[in-house]
C-alpha cells in the first residue's frame, strides 16, 4: 500500500480515537457528571488545526485527481469536499462552543449534547465513505507517479498530536490518549 493512503488511514484511526473521547464526554454532559471541557477544548482545537488544515487538503488533491481519472465517481467526491467545509465550519463552532461553556455561559444541555451528537454521526460517517469508497477506487485509478507527487506535496504536514514531535499544547490531551490505551 503507498504511504499517502496509509497516511489517511491512520489519521482516521486517530480521530476515530478522539471521536471516541468526545462521545464519552458528550455522554458525561449528557447526563450531569463531571465533563471535561479543557480536554473537549483541546481535541476541537486540534481538529480545527490538524484535519481541516493538512488532513483533509492531501484528501481533496488524492479525490481531485480521481474525480479527473474516475469521472463518474464526480458526484462522491464533490459531496466529500462539501462535507470537508462544512465539518470544518463545525469544528470551528463547538469549539466557540466549549470556550464559551468554560467561561461558564449558559447553554441549554440538550444543545450541547445534539451539536456533539450531530458531529460525531457527519465525522463518522463521512469516514466510512471515504474508507469504503473513495480510497478503495483512488487506490486503483491512481499511477506510481500520482502518488509520488501526492507525497512530495504533503511531506511537512506533521501531526501536532499524533506525529513524532508532540506540540506542547496537546501533551495533556496526548497522556489520556496513553492512559486510555493503555487500558
Amino acid at each position: 500500500m503507498n504511504t499517502v493512503i496509509e497516511r489517511i488511514h491512520l489519521d482516521h484511526r486517530n480521530t476515530e480515537q478522539l471521536l471516541r473521547i468526545v462521545e464519552r464526554e458528550t455522554e458525561h454532559f449528557d447526563t450531569g457528571e463531571f465533563t471535561n471541557l479543557p480536554l473537549l477544548s483541546d481535541i476541537m482545537h486540534y481538529f480545527v488545526n490538524y484535519p481541516d488544515l493538512y488532513h483533509h487538503p492531501l484528501e481533496d488533491q488524492v479525490f481531485a485527481l480521481l474525480k479527473k481519472k474516475t469521472p463518474a465517481l464526480a458526484g462522491k467526491v464533490d459531496q466529500l469536499y462539501s462535507e470537508h467545509v462544512s465539518m470544518g465550519e463545525a469544528s470551528e463552532s463547538l469549539l466557540e462552543l466549549v470556550t464559551e461553556l468554560q467561561g461558564n455561559a449558559v447553554t441549554p444541555r440538550a444543545r450541547v449534547v445534539k451539536a456533539f451528537r450531530d458531529y460525531l454521526q457527519q465525522y463518522r460517517q463521512h469516514i466510512e465513505r471515504e474508507e469504503k469508497q473513495l480510497l478503495p477506487a483512488a487506490a486503483k485509478a491512481l499511477e506510481t507517479g500520482d502518488w509520488n507527487q501526492l507525497e512530495k506535496q504533503f511531506a511537512t504536514n506533521a501531526d501536532p498530536l499524533f506525529g513524532k514531535i508532540l506540540q506542547r499544547q496537546y501533551q495533556t490531551l496526548y497522556k489520556v490518549i496513553m492512559a486510555e490505551a493503555g487500558k
